[in-house]
């Protein structure tokens, strides 16, 4: 009796271990078609030009604080800002850090894990507001909070 007792233990614990695994890599297909598609460049803004680029770099491995972060921050600013999106004045990102392709702009903004980045550009000069701290503590509790700190971070003169 103990030794069935051990071996569906062991089942359990490894059922339990593969649950878990799976719910921090939820590379699905919905997440793989948010993801900046081709090769990632960035314009260069001529003098007096201004744009707003928002970044969500990832791992493959995410749990559901960085997913919260990545949602909370997309909606807000797709439905706060459409007419800006259009008229290309602010860009939302989302590069996972596992693609080579991206190692570059991952190094520039110093992103080593999940990381939201606001960068405000007017022509050459660049400020860059790293929003990370604010989306893991706000986006999975009070989702309004961090999308207000989103908001007001965007609305902040440059």
């Amino acid at each position: 009796m103990n030794r069935i007792f051990q071996l569906y233990s062991g089942k359990a614990i490894l059922l339990g271990l593969l649950v878990i695994a799976a719910s921090c890599n939820p590379s699905t297909k919905e997440n793989k078609e948010k993801e900046t598609p081709s090769v990632f460049t960035e314009k260069v803004l001529s003098e007096g030009e201004k744009r707003i680029d928002v970044y969500y770099f990832h791992n493959r491995m995410r749990c559901p604080s960085c997913i919260a972060l990545e949602e909370t921050a997309q909606k807000t600013i797709y439905t706060s800002y459409p007419g800006m999106i259009e008229q290309g004045s602010l860009t939302f990102h989302i590069l996972s850090m596992d693609t080579p392709r991206n190692q570059w702009i991952a190094e520039k903004y110093q992103a080593f894990g999940p990381t939201l980045i606001v960068s405000k550009k007017n022509g050459q000069q660049e400020e860059i507001i790293d929003l990370t701290g604010d989306g893991f503590r706000y986006a999975m509790r009070d989702e309004a909070r961090f999308a207000s700190i989103i908001k007001n971070t965007i609305e902040q003169e440059f």
